[in-house]
C-alpha cells in the first residue's frame, strides 16, 4: 500500500478542477463587475438627462410665466414668447427643437450647425424670425448615442388598453408624423417632451399660464 505525502503536490485531475473554479469564480467577479459598471453608467445618464430636463422646464415656464403673449409654430416645435421684466420692459425669447429637415441653425456665421436632437435658444430684443439661423445658443445639444437628443412628446388619453391601462396617443395637431412639443389653450402653455440620454428617457409635462403685461407704452414686437 502506498501513502500519498503531502509534498506529492497535486494530481492532474486536482489542477484542472483548481483551474475550472478558479476560472469559474473569476468570470463572475467580472459579471458583477461588469454589471456595476452599466448600472453606474444607467445612473450616470438618468441624472444628466433629469438636469437636462430641469433646465428646458425651468427656461420655458419661468419665461411663459412672465410673458404677455407667445406664439407656438414651426409644427409646433417653436415657441417664441415676448417676456416682460420688473419695469414693464419686453424682450423676445424664442426655442426650437430641432427636427430632421431643419435649416441649419448655428451662434455665429462659421460655426458648425446645431444638429437634429438639439433645443436649441434665443435672445433679443426685437423681433425673431426662423428664418434668421444665427444668433441661436444650445439649451440641450444631444449626446453620441443614435437616439439621444430631444423631441416633441405631448400626448392625450385615448380610451383604455386591452389589459385596463390607460391608452394614450401622440399629439400631431400640424399631421406633420411627429410629437407636437408645444400646445396651447387659452392663456396657457403645455409642454411635451422628451430628453433621451443612452438608456435614459425624462419627459417633461408642464403647464403653465402667461401672467405678465406689457407696458402701454413698450412697442416690442416678438414675431
Amino acid at each position: 500500500m502506498s501513502i500519498r505525502r503531502d509534498e506529492d503536490g497535486l494530481t492532474m485531475m486536482e489542477l484542472i478542477v483548481a483551474m475550472v473554479v478558479s476560472g469559474l469564480f473569476l468570470g463572475f467577479l467580472a459579471v458583477l463587475f461588469a454589471n456595476g459598471v452599466q448600472a453606474q453608467a444607467q445612473a450616470t445618464e438618468r441624472d444628466l438627462a433629469t438636469g437636462r430636463a430641469g433646465v428646458v422646464s425651468n427656461s420655458i415656464l419661468t419665461s411663459v410665466r412672465d410673458a404677455s403673449g407667445f406664439v407656438i409654430v414651426s409644427g409646433n416645435r417653436a415657441l417664441i414668447a415676448e417676456v416682460v421684466d420688473s419695469t414693464g420692459a419686453s424682450s423676445c425669447r424664442a426655442w426650437l427643437v430641432l427636427a430632421p429637415g431643419d435649416a441649419e441653425y448655428r451662434r455665429n456665421v462659421g460655426d458648425a450647425p446645431y444638429r437634429t436632437g438639439d433645443l436649441i435658444y434665443k435672445e433679443s430684443a426685437s423681433t425673431i424670425l426662423l428664418s434668421d439661423r444665427t444668433g441661436w445658443s444650445p439649451l440641450i445639444e444631444r449626446g453620441s448615442a443614435a437616439g439621444d437628443g430631444v423631441v416633441g412628446s405631448m400626448r392625450v388619453r385615448s380610451g383604455t388598453n386591452a389589459d385596463g391601462t390607460p391608452r394614450f396617443v401622440n399629439v400631431d395637431a400640424d399631421g406633420d408624423g411627429r410629437a407636437d412639443a408645444f400646445g396651447r389653450s387659452g392663456s396657457t402653455l403645455t409642454v411635451g417632451l422628451d430628453v433621451t440620454l443612452g438608456d435614459a428617457t425624462v419627459a417633461v409635462t408642464n403647464g403653465v399660464t402667461m401672467q405678465a403685461q406689457s407696458s402701454g407704452t413698450d412697442t416690442t414686437t416678438c414675431w
